[in-house]
């Protein structure tokens, strides 16, 4: 299982997590990177401060629009 690495820092004064994460790559593997995309997306929630995340997420492009999109939104409504 991947995991969502975090690192507290201040940029110009301004408190922020730097998180990034390295999701499963396989084509086979589509429901285990919806999980841990679904992680990563907790993890971001968690957070008090301004947040820059980025990584190798290994989304397909039939996958962006589905399930980033989705995920995004409920994840933060």
């Amino acid at each position: 299982m991947s995991c969502v690495c975090a690192e507290q820092a201040t940029v110009k004064n301004v408190a922020c997590s730097l998180m990034t994460s390295h999701l499963e790559s396989t084509a086979s593997h589509a429901g285990e990177r919806k999980r841990q995309l679904k992680t990563a997306f907790d993890a971001i929630k968690q957070q008090q401060n301004t947040v820059v995340f980025g990584g190798d997420l290994n989304l397909r492009d039939k996958e962006v629009c589905h399930r980033v999109t989705l995920t995004f939104d409920l994840a933060f409504r």
